[in-house]
Formats: C-alpha cells, sequence, structure tokens
C-alpha cells in the first residue's frame, strides 16, 4: 500500500473549493477574483494554520499575490525555513 501526499497547491485547492463551494479551482486562480473578502481570508488563515502550522502564510502574502500558486510556494518557503531551524 502507497501513501498518498498532497501537495501544497493541491491542500489549498481544496480548501479553497470548500470556502468558495466550487470545484473550478485551478494554481492560477486568484483568491479575490473569486470573490474572496476579509471574511473569507479568515477562514482561510485559520484553516491554513489548521493544517500547516502558525504563521505559515501571513495575512500581508495573501494581500500581495492572492493566487494558490504563490501562496503554495511561500508556505513551502516558510515551512522550509522551520525545518532548518529545528
Amino acid at each position: 500500500m502507497t501513501a498518498t501526499v498532497q501537495s501544497t497547491a493541491d491542500v489549498l485547492i481544496s480548501i479553497w473549493q470548500e470556502i468558495f463551494e466550487t470545484t473550478e479551482i485551478t494554481p492560477d486562480s486568484d483568491f479575490f477574483e473569486l470573490g474572496g473578502n476579509s471574511l473569507t481570508a479568515i477562514k482561510l488563515l485559520s484553516q491554513v494554520e489548521k493544517i500547516f502550522g502558525p504563521e505559515t502564510l501571513l495575512p500581508e502574502v495573501l494581500f500581495s499575490d492572492a493566487r494558490i500558486k504563490s501562496l503554495a510556494a511561500a508556505i513551502d518557503l516558510e515551512r522550509s525555513k522551520k525545518c532548518h531551524i529545528a
């Protein structure tokens, strides 16, 4: 039996599908173009924190480039920094 490992982008896509109630989310999807606002941003950041840990996605990152592929890269970078510190 092999374990399935989801990429960060795939996890974000799943979160966004739940938040926006649509399956039409791609790595190029933009949070705000899909209708995201401050309330949905709080939901997103809360879910990201639950899954990836605290401070892996800061609000200013979301507001600077709100595409899934950019947010996934930012999360991966933060996680790799924390791995190197520990």
